[in-house]
C-alpha cells in the first residue's frame, strides 16, 4: 500500500463516472426461484476519469508542471494494477458533523464513516472529533479507527469533521495516450477501483 496520491490535473474532464459495485452470486432453480449470496457488506467503487487535455512542461508559460509526467509517474510507480494509492473522490471526500456512532458507556473504539455511512481508513489531514457536540481529543486515530481514553457516555452522539481519501488501484495494466499537438496529449480515460 503506497501513500502516493492521484494528482489533480487541470485537463481532467468534469464527467467523472462513479459506480458502486457489489459481488453477488445468483443461482436460479428449475422452478425459477433464486438463491442469492452476497459476498460484500459494502460496495467497492469504480471510477472512470477522462483526461482530455494533458500538458507537458514547456507547453506554455502557464504550465506549472509536467502533467503527463505526474500521471505516468504514478502509473509506473504502482506498476499498473499492482499497488494501491489514494484518490480524492469528487463527491465523497469531506465530512462535516458526520455521525460515526453512539456511545454506550463501554466501547472505546469506533470506525470513522464517510458521508455515505461507509468506513474511512485514509484521512487527508487532521480530523476533528466531537462527543455529544463537544470537541474532544481522542487517544488516537489510526487507519480511521478512533480510540477514546474513556468510553463515551451511553447515548452520546459521535460526529467528526475532516477530509478523507479512497484507497484505489488502477483497473488497467496499460495506459494509452494520444498526442494532440506539440507538448499536448489526450490522456484518455483512467480507470480506478477501490480496494479494501
Amino acid at each position: 500500500m503506497s501513500g502516493l496520491i492521484f494528482p489533480t490535473l487541470p485537463g481532467m474532464g468534469i464527467a467523472v463516472k462513479r459506480t458502486p459495485v457489489f459481488s453477488t452470486q445468483v443461482a436460479v432453480a428449475a422452478s425459477g426461484k433464486e438463491l442469492r449470496a452476497s459476498y460484500q457488506s459494502t460496495p467497492r467503487w469504480k471510477y472512470e476519469i477522462p483526461l482530455n487535455f494533458v500538458r507537458v512542461s514547456g507547453f506554455s508559460s502557464l504550465t506549472p508542471s509536467n502533467e503527463m509526467a505526474a500521471i505516468l509517474g504514478l502509473f509506473n510507480s504502482v506498476k499498473g494494477m499492482w499497488d494501491s494509492f489514494l484518490y480524492t473522490d469528487p463527491y465523497s471526500n469531506t465530512a462535516s458533523g458526520t455521525s460515526f456512532g453512539t456511545g454506550n458507556g463501554s466501547l472505546t473504539t469506533f470506525q470513522l464513516l464517510d458521508i455515505e455511512g461507509l468506513p474511512i481508513y485514509d484521512l487527508n489531514g487532521a480530523a476533528s472529533i466531537y462527543v455529544a457536540g463537544a470537541l474532544t481529543t481522542p487517544a488516537s486515530i489510526v487507519n480511521g479507527l478512533v480510540t477514546f481514553s474513556s468510553a463515551p457516555a451511553n447515548g452520546a452522539a459521535l460526529t467528526w469533521s475532516g477530509a478523507y481519501y479512497r484507497r484505489v488501484r488502477f483497473d488497467m495494466d496499460d495506459y494509452e495516450q494520444t498526442q494532440m499537438a506539440n507538448l499536448c496529449w489526450d490522456g484518455g480515460t483512467v480507470k480506478l477501483i477501490s480496494v479494501k
